[in-house]
């Protein structure tokens, strides 16, 4: 039996709790390893995690992000009583959105590397020294960073976009969510950074790296509203997925500028040229004030396009009362677009403001509300002639015995010179009819006056 719907609020904080003792028990993990390995190294433990986490920073926040998004799941399943894919995550049209968000992800920051380089902001000295340990080694490299980048926007989408941002939501309207979501969003990150800053683990001088980090704050806020806008209007965060990972490998790989404080590998040798509210300093670009007018315009474009009906579906089906602790849970292979209830009574078949795709979806959606209410109306019928199947059958009487039977009439024939004997006529079925009695034949004439014969 599930557990019981908790208030928007509770549900984030066990979800919050979750994911700070999972952090916990990793640090704890991270320094035991260390201070084993000391003991080969003869350094001090927490040097050597701080070196192990310098030299493999992603992969360590991979380990992280496995046993949290495992709690995520477990929080929208059992606190949430709503099925993991109802966050957007549903395998349909997963690949082509998930694609289209790269693209769009690749053309962002081609735009604000180009204008950087324009500018005069930062300078490509030439090729990377990491490329001069082979091919084999960059290919793997470039491999691996692309798959990681894809797991850090998978899990901070479903996260922020996803979980956080249903709850908020649910609590205190989607204006407000999106807000609140953003500014946790950009704290969350901000706070890792200090947290790198502090380990020296982010190269540069300190309080540098600290300005950096507080003038990346107002990028990341409105990077957290597009992202929310994205979901609203596809209907699925494939999208912004796609575009969190793109970001991340080509600012950091292709064109090789710190993400988020960290550095990757790298296919160029890019030098920065000026102050850090231009470039970013040690943050990378995201910390440029250039990113605010470009993340700006992409929030105003996207804004226009119309709101995805499956997420307004998901968004409201959370908002409905709390039901009660044996509702069911939703699973996965009944969360389908075709098997939702459409509350908004959309005007199928029409164009207002609906793309034809969207239109061809809608269309699906009703055809496959009308097969559900057949069914249901099928099913109920079935069950109906099953209840009645176990009751006394009651047999209407026929309609002729309803009548009580006439007696029999007697019909006497008519006296020609033999005495007729009375006949008895069998009661038919239907009503008797009156049989005509031929005429008496008149009397014969006296022999004594013999009438002429008759002329026919």
């Amino acid at each position: 039996m599930p557990a019981p719907r908790f208030h928007p609020l509770t549900r984030l904080f066990l979800c919050a709790a979750g994911l700070f003792v999972a952090s916990v028990v990793l640090s704890v993990v991270l320094f035991v390893g260390s201070a084993i390995t000391s003991v080969w190294t003869e350094r001090r433990p927490d040097l050597q995690a701080i070196e192990l986490y310098t030299r493999f920073p992603l992969a360590l926040t991979l380990l992280f992000y496995a046993p949290s998004l495992g709690w995520v799941w477990y929080c929208r399943t059992r606190f949430d009583l709503r099925s993991f894919t109802s966050l957007g995550l549903r395998r349909r049209r997963a690949l082509r959105d998930a694609l289209r968000g790269a693209l769009t992800g690749v053309l962002a920051i081609g735009l604000l590397w180009s204008i950087l380089w324009l500018t005069g902001v930062i300078s490509v000295v030439g090729w990377s020294a990491a490329l001069n340990a082979g091919l084999g080694y960059s290919l793997l490299a470039l491999a691996g960073y692309a798959l990681t980048f894809a797991a850090v926007g998978f899990f901070e989408e479903t996260l922020f976009r996803g979980y956080a941002l249903h709850n908020l939501n649910n609590w205190i309207g989607w204006k407000g969510a999106v807000a609140v979501q953003a500014v946790i969003f950009g704290l969350v990150h901000l706070a890792l950074i200090f947290a790198l800053i502090h380990l020296g683990i982010i190269a540069g001088p300190p309080h540098e790296a600290r300005i950096a980090a507080l003038g990346a704050l107002p990028a990341l806020i409105l990077t957290a509203v597009f992202f929310a806008l994205c979901y609203r209007k596809t209907g699925s965060l494939w999208f912004p997925i796609g575009f969190h990972a793109a970001w991340n490998f080509c600012l950091g790989c292709v064109f090789s500028l710190p993400v988020s404080g960290i550095e990757t590998f790298r296919l160029l040798d890019v030098q920065t040229n000026q102050s850090s509210w231009l470039s970013g300093g040690s943050f990378g670009a995201e910390g440029s004030w250039l990113l605010l007018p470009i993340l700006a315009a992409l929030i105003f474009f996207i804004s226009l396009a119309p709101d995805h009906p499956q997420a307004m579906l998901d968004l409201e089906l959370l908002n409905r009362a709390d039901e009660p602790a044996t509702a069911p849970v939703i699973e996965e292979e009944e969360e389908d677009d075709m098997d939702r209830e459409n509350r908004f009574r959309t005007k199928f078949g029409t164009s207002q403001g609906f793309s034809a795709e969207t239109l061809r979806e809608l269309r699906d959606l009703q055809e496959a509300r009308e097969k559900q209410e057949r069914e249901a109306q099928e099913s109920a019928r079935l069950t109906s002639l099953a209840t009645s199947s176990f009751a006394p059958p009651v047999v209407a009487a026929p309609e002729a015995e309803k009548v009580e039977a006439a007696p029999i009439p007697k019909v006497e024939t008519p006296k020609i010179g033999v005495e007729a004997r009375p006949v008895e006529i069998a009661q038919p079925e239907a009503e008797i009819t009156p049989v005509p009695v031929a005429p008496t034949p008149p009397a014969p004439p006296s022999p004594a006056k013999k009438p002429p014969s008759p002329r026919w």
